[in-house]
């Protein structure tokens, strides 16, 4: 079996205590943890990764003019490079090259759009919580995550 150094910084290792805290002396080993962690965080980042080449493939510039969701009476043009990752009803969001989300929702007077850093940020917002969830599982996709609709 190979054998590996880990070099942990000082301000780091109350992380790594805590993580021998939880295996303690069981079966577990802090090798196992670390692995199981290793093996999560590189899952995703292939997600990723396989997901933005994905994209990237489709992308172009797109023009969208109409009012602040947030703001209603707040005329907002947008440009950027990206892509429609998909439409439900009177929504639609859109990915850009940096990985924002751009949501459009059509009502009385027009079109209203937001601007999201994250997927994240998207979820916890009035537009997210709103949102179909076909349309939130699009987006995840679309950005090499995975979307769970919380119950509770």
């Amino acid at each position: 079996m190979p054998r590996v150094t880990l070099y942990v910084k000082d301000s780091a290792a109350q992380v790594w205590e805590r993580a021998k805290a939880l295996v303690g002396d069981g079966d577990e080993s802090l090798s196992s943890l670390v692995t199981e962690a290793l093996e999560a965080l590189v899952s995703r980042r292939e997600r990723e990764v396989a997901a933005t080449a994905k994209l990237r493939e489709q992308m172009k510039q797109i023009d969208l003019a109409g009012f602040d969701f947030d703001d209603p009476g707040q005329p907002r043009n947008l440009r950027f490079v990206g892509v429609c990752v998909g439409k439900v009803g009177e929504a639609a969001a859109y990915v850009t090259r940096g990985h924002k989300i751009i949501t459009e929702s059509s009502g009385q007077g027009g079109n209203y759009y937001s601007v999201f850093n994250s997927f994240d940020e998207l979820r916890v917002h009035e537009v997210g919580e709103e949102m179909d969830q076909e349309l939130m599982s699009r987006i995840a996709d679309s950005l090499g995550a995975r979307y769970i609709e919380e119950i509770e």
